[in-house]
């Protein structure tokens, strides 16, 4: 009965842990694209992109789905697989994720440090500035460990 009762009682510290790791994923699967180029181009252009979405969504299905069957199948990662076929297939995949990481770090470090720049007039630095501090704090809680807090 007691157990019935503490798994019912819910604290910002319970939810949090439950999230995890898994919410760190999620919002670096957001990237700026998503925040930033989607709401703007549908400021601009309305509906008239629908069908651009549509199609965009149309071809990158396949590569979501049979990337997860294939290490379902197999029970191997992706990488592995993309090792087997050879080390220019890696070479690619590893470069295009760099990329990929690099401009979406930066996209959603300027988008937050923006937000921050405007929540914070009074303290005058620039979204540079803002970046920069961003990008630091969250280096040294991933070198230092702080990321532990996210765990759960």
């Amino acid at each position: 009965m007691s157990q019935a009762i503490s798994l019912n009682q819910s604290t910002w510290a319970s939810k949090l842990k439950a999230m995890g790791p898994g919410i760190l994923m999620a919002t670096a699967a957001v990237g700026g694209s998503h925040i930033v180029s989607s709401t703007q181009a549908g400021g601009s252009y309305g509906w008239s992109l629908l069908l651009l979405v549509i199609l965009a969504n149309v071809f990158k299905y396949p590569f979501f789905r049979f990337g997860a069957e294939y290490t379902a199948d197999t029970g191997k990662t992706l990488v592995e697989g993309y090792a087997e076929k050879g080390k220019l297939y890696l070479w690619i995949f590893f470069i295009l994720n760099v990329f990929s990481a690099m401009v979406n770090t930066a996209g959603v470090a300027i988008l937050c440090s923006a937000i921050i720049a405007s929540a914070f007039p009074m303290i005058g630095l620039s979204i540079t500035q803002w970046s920069l501090i961003l990008v630091a704090i969250l280096g040294a809680l991933l070198v230092f460990g702080g990321d532990k807090l996210f765990d759960g």
